[in-house]
């Protein structure tokens, strides 16, 4: 019955342009498997779209829709020569391997693409495919999303855990570009054209244009990003499978919370985590991009979490880069900017060579600064700015200070005040009227008032900026540097040890005294007196930070900080602004939370600061010590979380 039964399979998938279309497909698919090696997908690849859920087939076998904002442009500027003959050379050796691949192919084109390449080490190059030049870009829409970073893998990770790295290979040219827009992602390829008379002739045979066209997502294209790690995060549910599966690596039983205030509050544990039936948190897989990064309690079901990954990407047709994986450690080696280290405890970090490129970075800019702070060139500026994110993504301490720079960068835009910061809209409304009113009855009087007031279009940014109108930039740079003194890579604590390590505090200062009281979970700690006769002038603001700030750093001199997260409470909401800004109109108050951010750089101990109402300061006792009260709420034995 063999016959028959291929006879009815072949009828069954045959007969309309669906049918013959999902054929197509499959052999497109299936025929790239057999060029594959053992460590390299050598023809590229193409999704088993049959193996993908039902709702993302389609969108497997045919990519997913592109949204427009803008009628798509029919520019054809031909693609123009490398300056030299070597680097065209190096150009139509990686153009002709997307093109081998299938990943640029014949068809009709409406606008040409631009492409070019940079620097790549001392011998090789990479290609930039642009989507922009042509305007291809502009007619396209693409929402923001967020990718995970360092701080969610916390999730997943206590000491001893470990991690393991898997990469994607072509990530974005493993989905396919939507149908619709394919005519407008043209490539002229006359440059790649060999040079030699015979294969010149073979190359151009049953050609008729030199111009052929992407059918994948490209680096370049301004949805790419989005579009591909849509389908990716699908693959990533997909793998994740049954949750109460005893094979599954990545199986979990419950959702445990661990919050702050909790009575069993554990500061060595994660605040929210998957925990499976043998108490052990579950495997998790985080990507970025191309980049997956595992998590396990023990080395063998990180592996494990790590192959099961790569077996569900490899059935849905997703290139895993075998030669790229490493084996898990609790050393690994830097994933999305940051070294994890879980030996000892729980910690984050930078490379040796990124610390000493952030290091350089922020003595370029402080030399830039002294050199001349009104003509500060834009485009270094934002390279600049750009490293210093990705740094601070591992360090909680450094994202304060970069608020300066940003505002120097933007501070060129009409729609900015004084100090840098954005005007509110209705000042902008305002001076957009009147500024219109007034060109347009320059233009022939009142008659021409009528319809004024849309915006106009945005300049483009100039090449210096000036730091002369952001009093805050100097501050910040100086700040940056003292924060990243020292020659070895800062190591960050991001889990505390015990469960008595959680520290409490509250303070405040009221007239001529002050108080701050602290709870260990065992018992309160305070102080309590009156300002000297040169402070007592000063603002409640700038004597209530003092007073905390005095106070954490004692504890942190005395070693009491030392793998201790620390919970500030405080009524003082200008304190808990300026600890996540950076920055108060006030300098003295800015270097009073200044010296509070160097207490954790120094001691790696983790600081909270949340702002209560005075009304708990004052039920909890704490408003009393500056009046020498010592009966009341905590310090008449009540426990402080009741009042927060």
């Amino acid at each position: 019955g063999g016959k028959q039964s291929y006879n009815t399979c072949w009828e069954q998938t045959r007969g309309s342009e669906k049918r013959e279309g999902l054929v197509e497909s499959g052999k497109e698919a299936l025929g790239r498997v057999v060029q594959a090696t053992w460590w390299e997908w050598s023809g590229g690849s193409s999704l088993f779209f049959w193996n993908w859920p039902e709702s993302h087939q389609e969108w497997a076998r045919e990519g997913q829709p592109h949204y427009t904002i803008a009628p798509l442009p029919e520019s054809t500027e031909r693609q123009r020569r490398a300056p030299t003959e070597e680097a065209q050379e190096m150009m139509n050796k990686k153009v002709n391997k997307v093109r081998m691949r299938g990943y640029i192919c014949a068809g009709v084109v409406l606008c040409l693409t631009n492409m070019f390449s940079v620097l790549k080490g001392l011998y090789d190059i990479r290609m930039v495919y642009d989507g922009t030049k042509s305007g291809l870009n502009a007619c396209l829409f693409a929402p923001h999303f967020s990718l995970p970073v360092m701080a969610h893998t916390l999730r997943s990770l206590q000491e001893g855990y470990y991690s393991a790295d898997l990469d994607v290979g072509e990530m974005f040219l493993n989905w396919w570009m939507g149908i619709m827009l394919r005519p407008y992602a043209g490539v002229d390829i006359t440059h790649v054209r060999p040079d030699n008379v015979e294969d010149r002739e073979s190359w151009d045979k049953d050609r008729t244009r030199f111009w052929e066209r992407w059918v994948r997502n490209f680096m370049g294209l301004r949805d790419s990003p989005y579009r591909s790690l849509q389908m990716m995060i699908m693959a990533k549910f997909v793998a994740y499978g049954d949750r109460k599966d005893k094979k599954n690596p990545f199986r979990w039983e419950s959702v445990v919370l661990n919050l702050p205030g909790d009575p069993d509050y554990d500061p060595s544990l994660p605040w929210v985590m998957k925990v499976r039936e043998d108490g052990h948190l579950a495997c998790e897989v985080y990507v970025y991009v191309d980049d997956g990064k595992f998590t396990g309690w023990s080395k063998l079901e990180c592996w494990r979490a790590a192959q099961w990954f790569s077996k569900v990407l490899t059935v849905l047709g997703i290139q895993d880069a075998f030669r790229k994986r490493t084996g898990p450690s609790t050393k690994p080696g830097p994933w999305a900017g940051t070294v994890t280290l879980t030996e000892g405890g729980v910690f984050a970090t930078v490379t040796e060579l990124k610390w000493m490129k952030t290091q350089g970075l922020i003595k370029q800019l402080a030399d830039m600064m002294r050199e001349n702070d009104e003509a500060l060139p834009h485009k270094t500026l934002l390279s600049i700015r750009g490293f210093l994110i990705y740094v601070g993504r591992t360090y909680r301490w450094m994202n304060p200070y970069l608020k300066g720079l940003h505002l120097v960068i933007d501070g060129w835009r009409d729609n900015r005040e004084i100090g840098g910061y954005k005007k509110t809209k209705s000042t902008i409304h305002e001076e957009l009227a009147l500024k219109e009113a007034e060109e347009a009855f320059e233009r022939g009087g009142e008659d021409n008032l009528e319809g004024f007031g849309n915006a106009e279009k945005e300049e483009a940014a100039p090449e210096t900026v000036t730091a002369k109108q952001v009093p805050r930039f100097a501050g910040d740079v100086e700040a940056l540097v003292n924060l990243t003194e020292g020659a070895a890579p800062a190591t960050q604590r991001c889990r505390v040890k015990g469960s008595l390590t959680a520290l409490y505090l509250a303070g405040d200062a009221s007239g001529r005294g002050f108080g701050a009281a602290m709870w260990d979970e065992d018992k309160v700690v305070y102080s309590a007196g009156s300002w000297s006769r040169d402070c007592g002038g000063e603002s409640s603001n700038w004597r209530e930070a003092e007073n905390l700030t005095r106070k954490v750093e004692e504890m942190a001199a005395k070693g009491i900080l030392t793998e201790k997260e620390l919970w500030i409470f405080t009524d003082n909401w200008t304190y808990e602004g300026t600890f996540f800004k950076g920055y108060s109109t006030s300098e003295k108050l800015t270097g009073i939370i200044f010296r509070l951010r160097m207490v954790e750089r120094r001691t790696g101990c983790i600081i909270h600061v949340v702002h209560i109402a005075g009304t708990r300061m004052k039920e909890a006792g704490i408003d009393g010590l500056s009046r020498q009260d010592f009966v009341e709420g905590i310090m008449g034995g009540a426990n402080p979380w009741s009042y927060i």
